[in-house]
């Protein structure tokens, strides 16, 4: 899917627009897709007729070619990858910033201007991999090294109900919390094979015995 000035649709249906004069093409220095949970996240590509890297390129597995498209016409790709900041997910009760395809990111630092840079979580691989957070948009400036997660979204909130209950219900046994935490964001009807749940249970009394030792 692409977008420019409003118009979302392929890159197909973006030439017509074109092709029709429908639409007052304007080129900015800077366009940016608004992030919030669950919506999709946005890059922007310039198109250059004189630059063939540009007039003929894959990017993501989607072939663009530039036809009739004129110089300073922006196309925004919209990824097919969501991003979602899932509160109390981390075994010290910090904030991951989780990726639809199956991938892990920790606060790195802040700025004073409100500016996020999330890391991977896998630093022991290598993987460099980082996001930056500004106004709700997240732009990607490193691509993955290391292997994705599967379920990764899923785990994430089992292990944020997990250790938010485990507070909250004092006296449940953690390995009830755990299988409460599976059955309302997996299911009954389906499989839970993502994690063994004993051992989201001992992960969830050494939470449970930190915070009380600082209480």
């Amino acid at each position: 899917m692409y977008v420019t000035d409003g118009v979302i649709g392929s890159v197909e249906q973006v030439i017509q627009a074109t092709d029709k004069e429908e639409l007052p093409y304007t080129c900015h220095s800077c366009v940016k897709v608004d992030k919030e949970p669950n919506q999709m996240e946005g890059f922007q590509l310039p198109l250059d007729p004189s630059n063939p890297v540009l007039n003929s390129t894959e990017r993501n597995g989607i072939h663009i070619s530039d036809g009739n498209l004129e110089a300073n016409i922006l196309l925004t790709v919209v990824h097919e990858r969501e991003l979602e900041i899932v509160e109390n997910a981390t075994k010290r009760g910090g904030n991951h910033l989780v990726s639809s395809d199956g991938f892990y990111f920790t606060i790195k630092s802040k700025t004073k201007g409100g500016n996020v840079t999330w890391v991977c979580t896998k630093k022991t691989s290598g993987c460099k991999a980082r996001v930056i957070e500004s106004n709700h948009c997240f732009v990607s400036k490193q691509e993955h090294t290391c292997s994705a997660t599967t379920g990764a979204v899923q785990l994430a909130k089992i292990r944020a109900a997990t250790y938010q209950n485990a507070i909250d219900k004092p006296f449940m046994s953690a390995l009830e919390i755990v299988k409460q935490a599976i059955t309302e964001n997996v299911g009954n009807d389906r499989p839970f094979d993502l994690v063994k749940p004993q051992h989201l249970a001992r992960n969830a009394n050494r939470y449970r015995e930190r915070k009380l030792q600082n209480k």
